[in-house]
């Protein structure tokens, strides 16, 4: 079964899912800008819509502590758009720490997300679905960002709960699976996130042959990287074998991401990206694991 904001389904009924992605979010402290906001209910319902048109039926919200999570909205949207939200438990990455990710041992951390993933977040039944998103910072992980990981698999085993993480700008992801693997976690209940902002497929492939998923998560973000980058990567390790262990998403983040102000909104995936690979001779079979079926079985707790 996964955890959604609204309740239990069945992972079955998960279908087309976009696997890292923000409908609630607020990093203005830290960015000091307004377009790392958003907040509007209204709007983001408008916004599913879109992606809604192209088969979008979930969406694993990543937003933790820190990145300004509101679960009552979440709920409000998954109700009002008719999709399956699946809402985070975690701590983002050290600069967005509040004190009970910098005050607490690891354990008193663990003891948070399970109490988010078992009973509820705050003082409501709503609960995490999802570790994360888990982030280390760029081209490290803190001694403080370690204690963090090492209370997610604390949580992780606990409850079964999967965990997705971000790498900053692509960097450290083998160094989180190896700290993960190191742990002895069950390694296929791990997404290294923004894996495709590595520009060799090389460097990827070897972050899978520890165990772990990747996420391509990152996809129409071509100030990063290429999406022409991104699909060549993609094509290469999907012929290596790795279509079990891929997920897909965009990773929408800011106002101008949205459609309504000439971004993509939750349609980069779906849309372009999706026809892209079918033009590559990607089979609707490997589609339906790369925004689907892959996500799901992961987060499912059986």
């Amino acid at each position: 079964m996964i955890q959604t904001v609204c309740g239990l389904i069945d992972k079955k009924e998960l279908g087309i899912t976009l696997a890292h992605e923000h409908i609630i979010i607020d990093l203005s402290l830290i960015r000091n800008e307004q377009d790392s906001v958003l907040d509007n209910c209204k709007t983001m319902i408008n916004e599913i819509s879109y992606g809604k048109k192209l088969g979008l039926q979930s969406i694993v919200e990543v937003t933790n502590e820190g990145m300004g999570r509101n679960h009552l909205k979440l709920k409000y949207i998954s109700e009002k758009a008719k999709v399956n939200i699946v809402a985070s438990t975690g701590f983002y990455m050290e600069k967005y720490y509040d004190n009970k990710a910098l005050d607490n041992a690891e354990e008193k951390i663990a003891e948070i997300m399970i109490k988010e993933l078992t009973f509820g977040i705050d003082d409501t039944n709503i609960r995490a679905g999802i570790i994360g998103e888990i982030g280390s910072s760029l081209n490290t992980i803190t001694e403080l960002e370690k204690k963090v990981f090492n209370a997610c698999i604390i949580a992780s085993e606990k409850t079964g709960a999967a965990i997705t993480t971000h790498c900053d700008l692509g960097t450290m992801g083998l160094e989180q699976a190896m700290l993960f693997s190191r742990s002895g976690i069950n390694l296929d209940k791990v997404i290294i996130g923004h894996s495709d902002l590595n520009r060799d497929y090389k460097v990827i492939e070897k972050i899978l042959s520890s165990g772990v998923n990747v996420a391509f998560d990152t996809i129409s973000k071509n100030s990063y990287l290429d999406d022409d980058v991104r699909l060549y990567n993609l094509l290469k390790l999907l012929e290596m074998g790795y279509e079990d262990k891929i997920v897909l998403s965009q990773d929408l983040t800011r106002k101008s991401h949205l459609k309504i102000n000439n971004g993509t909104g939750y349609t980069a995936v779906l849309g372009g990206f999706i026809s892209k690979l079918k033009i590559n001779g990607v089979d609707s079979k490997i589609l339906s694991k790369l925004i689907g079926g892959n996500i799901a079985r992961v987060i499912d707790k059986n």
